[in-house]
């Protein structure tokens, strides 16, 4: 077994595992979400085994309410963590 992507990986599960984070003013609110996933795929139709970590990250900012209207924009990237053990083209 492969304990030290394990641990980083149960690391990166604690910092990542909080709530969505919100920081509001009376300008508005700045929004903040991310989410960590950990897959492992055994098939006995591929020769190794394939494990892909992936983190994504919200950001976005909701306007406040004026004349019972408000804005939200948001951007959001995902990303593979701790190298490609993965096979993306199967």
């Amino acid at each position: 077994m492969r304990t030290t992507p394990f641990v980083l990986n149960a690391l990166t599960l604690a910092l990542l595992a909080a709530p969505a984070l919100a920081v509001e003013d009376s300008d508005g609110k700045l929004l903040l979400d991310t989410r960590w996933r950990l897959e492992n795929v055994d098939d006995d139709a591929f020769v190794r085994n394939a494990f892909a970590d992936t983190v994504r990250i919200r950001l976005g900012y909701q306007t406040p309410v004026r004349s019972g209207w408000s804005g939200v924009i948001e951007a959001e990237a995902t990303q593979h963590l701790f190298g490609e053990d993965f096979n993306s083209t199967a």
